[in-house]
């Protein structure tokens, strides 16, 4: 009778091992998604930073870079490491040009997010300017079909083109 005991005593211990790392795996999976859901906060900033590019404003897109660092400060995931490259080096320069060429980088960046991830809900626009870079060409997302260049701001406000709806 002892040794049954000692049988269902160790089979219990384990069934209650193997339920508890199960709560602890669903619980990190409902952490990760929330993670996920600040994709919307990501694309508000980027297109507050593409905005202030259109606008000439480098200091108003440095303090957007910053912000968008922030919201993915605590995320290391693969797909997220360019966009805070990226946004980390417009913050952190107050040349509007240099900003343009990482604004770049970050627009390749978020990109390769939306289409990867399908993450946004909104419709977003990937439009390009073949005048950019002295006419190598780049490309930026916009939530507007209508065409404000981050590259040329008033200068060539107008140039370019929808290339793709996301």
């Amino acid at each position: 009778m002892t040794k049954i005991k000692y049988i269902f005593s160790t089979l219990m211990i384990a069934v209650f091992t193997l339920l508890s790392t199960v709560q602890t795996q669903a619980a990190s999976s409902t952490v990760s998604v929330k993670i996920e859901y600040s994709d919307e906060a990501l694309i508000k900033k980027y297109l507050e930073i593409k905005d202030a590019h259109v606008a000439s404003d480098a200091a108003k897109a440095s303090e957007n870079a910053k912000a968008l660092v922030s919201i993915i400060s605590n995320n290391d995931a693969d797909e997220y490491k360019a966009l805070k490259e990226a946004a980390k080096k417009i913050a952190g320069t107050g040349n509007l040009e240099e900003q343009r060429k990482y604004f770049e980088q970050l627009s390749e960046a978020m990109y390769t997010l939306a289409k990867e991830e399908n993450a946004f809900e909104a419709t977003l626009y990937q439009q390009y300017c073949p005048m950019a870079f002295n006419n190598k060409g780049a490309f930026w997302l916009s939530d507007k079909e209508e065409i404000r260049n981050p590259y040329f701001g008033d200068k060539m406000l107008k140039c370019g083109k929808v290339k793709e709806t996301l």
